[in-house]
């Protein structure tokens, strides 16, 4: 059985919220414990004070103290740690939100593959402060920027023991119209991260 930890972080401060942000950690030997939970939401924490001027003033996002401890393979939860409770606010002087459901895309990276497909996870930063796209309707520069800040705070472990990665959810198989085999849930420890230069559009909670 491989555990994992789920920290979730909740977004308010504009229309249409709460919104959810959720991401997985693992240790690299044994099991999840108290310290590593405490690594884990400061490595969310960091991340979103690095990308904080994507957001403005009135953005908050509140890392939970309560880290849940998941089976990987069936995504069951089995247990929680005490994590680091924070909340981070958005330091933009842009003035107001963009488009509510538009954002930023991080593209989380693995060398792994699943049913012949590599393993990716997505980060949905939205919504951002306006004023600071390009006139051709791209992120800018600067929004890049934080975007990829966000990514590599996320990323970097320190001296620590405290994999950032992507939960490969289960699949209960099918018969048609094609059969395809029931397979367990897998984490995927990332490797690395793209922030594709265009804006994208949350549609539901998993795009």
């Amino acid at each position: 059985m491989a555990l994992m930890m789920r920290v979730r972080t909740t977004l308010t401060g504009f229309s249409g919220g709460p919104g959810l942000a959720t991401h997985h950690f693992a240790v690299a030997v044994g099991d999840p414990n108290d310290a590593a939970a405490e690594l884990a939401t400061d490595r969310v924490g960091d991340a979103f004070i690095a990308g904080s001027g994507l957001w403005p003033t009135t953005f908050s996002a509140a890392v939970s103290g309560e880290v849940e401890v998941v089976e990987a393979e069936s995504g069951d939860l089995v247990g929680t740690l005490p994590g680091n409770q924070q909340t981070v606010a958005g330091t933009s002087s842009a003035g107001g939100y963009y488009a509510a459901p538009t954002g930023i895309q991080v593209t989380w990276l693995t060398p792994d593959i699943v049913n012949s497909h590599r393993v990716r996870g997505r980060t949905f930063l939205v919504p951002l402060a306006n004023a600071l796209n390009d006139n051709n309707g791209t992120p800018g520069a600067p929004q890049l920027a934080l975007a990829e800040a966000f990514a590599d705070a996320m990323l970097d472990p320190g001296l620590n023991d405290c994999i950032f990665g992507v939960w490969a959810r289960p699949y209960p198989g099918r018969t048609l119209p094609t059969p395809i085999a029931a397979r367990e849930g897998s984490f995927h420890g990332a490797s690395g991260s793209a922030v594709p230069d265009k804006f994208v559009v949350l549609r539901s909670r998993r795009d």
